[in-house]
């Protein structure tokens, strides 16, 4: 009789991308590998086939409008009671199989790191034994010399590292939405975006393909408008979706995006857009630990198996631009959204100054760029109510991030800052010194100035500026004294 191999030996000799819920003896292996204290899981914490025969009938029964509670399950599956018996009976009971669904398509990470560490188990079985009868630690020891030297590749310098992962953290209402896709236009195009960014010419490169994953805005309505606005090659542009139901990043949909991949090509881009509406559930975000097993670990692993970049859209804290704390620190939710990805950026305005509509992005977290210290400009261009917001670069300016955030606290508590209102007011006693000017003048003037429409309204009104028409012609003028409209 030949003697059946051992698990662990099972395991180490696998073929190489083998997944581990497709092996027939899993539950038998699951059994020896779990002997002792080789690893700290438990049977429940696995995703294998049996799980996904659960979960398939569960989703019948529920379309045919049958039960599909714990005694139910039981009847249809007498050999995996131990299956049915753990955590998973409260989401059967509350009849959302769901639920079963996110239990055990979670641990898919853990899953996977069953198997690396079952690859080391069974080379500590062959090791010599260490201190008292247990096995030694293993180290991998790597002589500096053998590795060698890279230089940083970028798809976007100096602002996105390629196959890396880079966070965007915006202030509410400065379209960081809009300028992710206005990103993924520039790539699509092969348009050299640093160029872009400062307005100079260019000579194109290689058009790029972007994936997106877009959590909250309707893709036919906002998303698609705005990147044909924006003159994205459309063609190149892919959503991520599940056919059945929305998708998140939990491990499972990763392992899904990761199989597509494999059939259609990797993009030169992921954008996650938004991440708070994208992760799972029951994920602590408060929480370094819990946002480095559920999120920045799986998307690493990603990242080292496919080279994709990634660029995940998010919030900011209140009060982000007045100058509390770090800019890094600015980020909604754990550190580990800042020290969890390679590349940080920061969307900031200033909102105590009506007359700046430009949004500033700083680079945030880059230790390989530390010399970079300036910020992009960009603007949103109000296309009409019925249409999502356009979105354009303004250039760039040498104001850094701490200088900004500076400025932006001293105007919220009113230090050296002429209001927008006063200066509208001298340039309008300025513009009319010599007399009254045609009104098409005035406006052209005004906007040549960068003021805004609204503090030019209010000092018309405060010096009792008229507008009056003579013939076909329209001016702007001081009115009799003690007229005040306009």
């Amino acid at each position: 009789m030949i003697p059946k191999p051992h698990p662990l030996d099972m395991v180490a000799n696998m073929p190489p991308g083998s997944e581990p819920e497709h092996l027939a003896d899993e539950l038998v292996l699951v059994g020896h590998v779990l002997q002792g204290s080789v690893i700290g899981l438990n049977p429940s914490d696995l995703y294998s086939g049996d799980h996904q025969q659960i979960v398939r009938w569960c989703l019948e029964q529920r379309a045919k409008g049958l039960p599909f509670n714990e005694p139910a399950a039981g009847r249809k599956f007498p050999s995996h009671s131990a299956l049915i018996g753990d955590a998973s009976v409260a989401a059967f009971e509350a009849g959302a199989p769901e639920g079963y669904v996110r239990l055990v398509s979670g641990r898919a990470h853990q899953r996977r790191e069953l198997v690396r560490i079952s690859v080391e188990a069974a080379k500590i079985r062959a090791a010599p034994v260490g201190v008292n009868g247990k096995p030694p630690f293993m180290v991998e020891r790597v002589v500096a010399s053998s590795i060698e030297s890279k230089a940083i590749e970028w798809l976007v310098y100096p602002l996105i590292p390629k196959g890396a992962i880079t966070s965007l953290s915006a202030m509410p209402g400065t379209g960081k939405s809009a300028l992710s896709r206005l990103i993924a236009a520039s790539l699509t195009r092969g348009e050299p975006l640093s160029a872009a960014i400062a307005g100079k010419p260019s000579t194109p490169g290689r058009p790029m393909v972007v994936d997106m994953i877009v959590g909250e805005e309707s893709l036919e309505q906002v998303a698609v408008p705005q990147l044909r606005w924006l003159k994205a090659d459309l063609a190149r542009v892919n959503f991520l979706a599940h056919p059945t139901r929305e998708i998140d990043l939990t491990t499972l949909h990763l392992d899904g995006i990761r199989e597509r991949w494999k059939t259609d090509g990797v993009p030169d881009l992921l954008v996650v857009d938004p991440v708070s509406s994208l992760i799972p559930p029951d994920m602590d975000t408060n929480t370094q630990a819990s946002v480095r097993q559920g999120l920045t670990g799986p998307l690493h692993h990603l990242v080292q198996e496919t080279g994709v970049t990634i660029l995940l859209v998010m919030h900011t804290k209140k009060g982000a631009a007045a100058g509390h704390g770090s800019l890094q620190e600015t980020t909604m939710g754990s550190q580990e959204f800042v020290a969890g990805v390679r590349s940080t950026l920061h969307a900031l305005v200033d909102r105590s100054d009506p007359e700046d509509d430009r949004v500033r992005l700083f680079l945030g977290k880059a230790s390989f760029v530390k010399s970079y210290s300036y910020g992009c400009l960009y603007r949103l261009v109000d296309r009409g109510p019925a249409l999502p917001p356009g979105v354009e670069w303004c250039g760039l300016t040498e104001e850094s991030a701490e200088a900004f955030r500076a400025q932006v606290a001293r105007g919220e508590r009113g230090e050296g800052r002429t209001r927008p209102v006063d200066k509208a007011k001298g340039w309008v006693e300025s513009a009319l010194a010599q007399g009254r000017v045609e009104k098409r003048e005035f406006d052209r003037l005004w906007l040549a100035e960068g003021l805004s429409e609204k503090s030019v309204s209010m000092a018309r009104r405060s010096l009792g500026v008229v507008v009056s028409q003579e013939g076909r012609t329209w001016y702007v003028e001081h009115g009799p004294e003690g007229q005040g409209r306009g």
